[in-house]
C-alpha cells in the first residue's frame, strides 16, 4: 500500500521553530511521525557511529540476517537503489546486519547474495538475541525491517518484513534528498507496511 507523506514540511517548520528558540518534542520511538532513536551500531569499516551523524540526510536504515529467506533477495533490490542514488549528498544508506556477528553478515552478503552493499552491525551477536538498544529503549524486531528518516530523524515511513519493489523508488529518494540539500519542502510516496 502506498501511502502519501509530507513529512518534509512538518521537518522544515521543526527546523524554523528551533531556529527561533522555540522546541518541538517527539515521542521516541518507532512509529511514523516518532523520532527515532540515536543508535549506535558498527560501520562497516568497524567504527562506532550514531545514526545522529546523518542529521540533514534522508536515512534509510535497514535491519537483515544471513539466517532469513527473504532478506537476500531484497538485500540485491536494496543495493540496486543504493547504487542509483550513490553520490547524492542527501542520502545516507544503513544497512545493518542483526542477530548475528558483523563478520557473518559480511560474507553472506558478498559470498552468497553477491552484493558489495556496505555492512554494518546493529548490535545483538546471537540469534536467539532479539534485542538492540535504543538510546536505552530494549527493543524487539524482526527482520527484514526498514525505516526512511526524514533529515531530523523522524520515521518517514517503516516497511515491516521484506520489500521487493525498492528500485521503483529511486526518482522519489532523489527527488527528495535534493530537496533537502537545496532547502526545499520535499515529499515523499513511498510503501508503508
Amino acid at each position: 500500500m502506498n501511502v502519501p507523506i509530507a513529512l518534509g514540511r512538518l521537518t522544515c517548520l521543526t527546523a524554523l521553530l528551533l531556529a527561533t528558540g522555540i522546541t518541538v518534542a517527539k515521542d521516541i520511538g518507532f512509529e511514523q511521525g516518532d523520532l527515532f532513536p540515536d543508535l549506535i551500531y558498527t560501520s562497516p569499516s568497524g567504527s562506532t557511529e550514531k545514526l545522529s551523524q546523518h542529521t540533514g540526510k534522508i536515512v534509510f536504515f535497514h535491519i537483515l540476517a544471513s539466517w532469513c529467506p527473504p532478506c537476500g533477495p531484497e538485500l540485491k533490490d536494496i543495493a540496486q537503489l543504493q547504487t542509483a542514488l550513490e553520490g547524492e549528498p542527501g542520502i545516507q544508506f544503513i544497512v545493518c546486519g542483526f542477530r548475528e556477528s558483523h563478520e557473518r553478515t559480511i560474507a553472506w552478503a558478498k559470498n552468497f547474495v553477491r552484493v558489495d552493499t556496505p555492512i554494518c552491525h546493529a548490535g545483538s551477536r546471537f540469534k536467539r538475541d532479539r534485542r538492540i538498544e535504543f538510546e536505552g529503549i530494549p527493543t524487539e524486531f524482526g527482520v527484514p525491517y526498514t525505516w526512511i528518516l526524514g533529515p531530523d530523524r523522524t520515521v518517514v515511513t517503516r516497511q515491516i518484513g521484506a520489500y521487493w519493489a525498492w528500485p521503483e523508488h529511486i526518482d522519489a529518494l532523489r527527488n527528495a534528498a535534493q530537496a533537502i540539500v537545496a532547502g526545499q519542502l520535499y515529499t515523499l510516496d513511498l510503501p508503508s507496511e
